[in-house]
């Protein structure tokens, strides 16, 4: 769904680059299409020009995307504390930013949750998102990091960890927990939402399911690796 305002907005954006096309009626269909104002600067260049867009029009709509992401990001210079839930929950939000794939990120902090450094160490496919162990445990281990906090977009909306999520999470707790480093939280992104995996699925400190608590996730594809 898109509102009127939204179309509006879209239309301004390409009415410097419409070189006689009526612009309104191209965000129309823009919005028609991808189904929402959000979902059309998510959108990748060969699907807007599908659209009927030119390729400058795309490029400008795919950078915005970018240049939305880096300012997200920029309230968060240097080394911010997230130590409070919802700092943390907005500095996931500004990871994911128009990302239109799904990402896996570790976000590494000191003792004092103050963040060292966050990075994505993979990217998913049709079959999901393969983490290698041993890049996350260097990783790690070269920031210094005390405390881990990973991160994963749903880019479709669907707010739910699969078996393998949590399986993989669990592996990569003993892996960490041997050298000292607590993994604090896996946090999902999908549709404007941050979920905890540890509050959503009864989690206890291991990342094993409290006896007698039912999974409250999904059967699924591949998770981390």
């Amino acid at each position: 769904m898109y509102t009127p305002q939204e179309q509006a907005v879209l239309a301004g954006l390409l009415a410097e680059t419409a070189h006689g096309q009526d612009q309104d009626e191209m965000a129309e269909r823009l919005l028609k299409e991808f189904g929402s104002f959000s979902g059309v600067f998510e959108a990748d260049r060969r699907a807007l020009e599908k659209c009927g867009l030119t390729q400058r029009q795309a490029v400008l709509l795919v950078s915005l995307c970018a240049i939305a992401r880096h300012c997200a990001r920029a309230r968060f210079s240097g080394h911010p504390s997230l130590e409070a839930r919802a700092d943390l929950d907005d500095y996931v939000r500004a990871l994911y930013v128009g990302v239109r794939n799904e990402r896996f990120s570790v976000l590494c902090m000191d003792g004092h949750s103050r963040l060292i450094e966050a990075r994505t160490l993979a990217e998913g496919t049709l079959r999901g998102i393969r983490v290698q162990s041993r890049a996350l445990i260097e990783y790690v281990v070269n920031t210094g990091a005390r405390r881990v906090v990973f991160c994963h977009n749903h880019p479709g909306g669907e707010v739910s960890f699969s078996q393998a999520d949590i399986q993989s999470t669990r592996v990569f707790w003993e892996e960490l927990h041997t050298l000292g480093v607590t993994l604090q939280d896996h946090l999902l992104y999908a549709g404007g939402d941050v979920v905890s995996m540890r509050e959503a699925c009864g989690l206890g400190e291991t990342f094993y399911f409290p006896p007698q608590r039912p999974p409250l996730v999904r059967a699924g594809r591949a998770g981390n690796r």
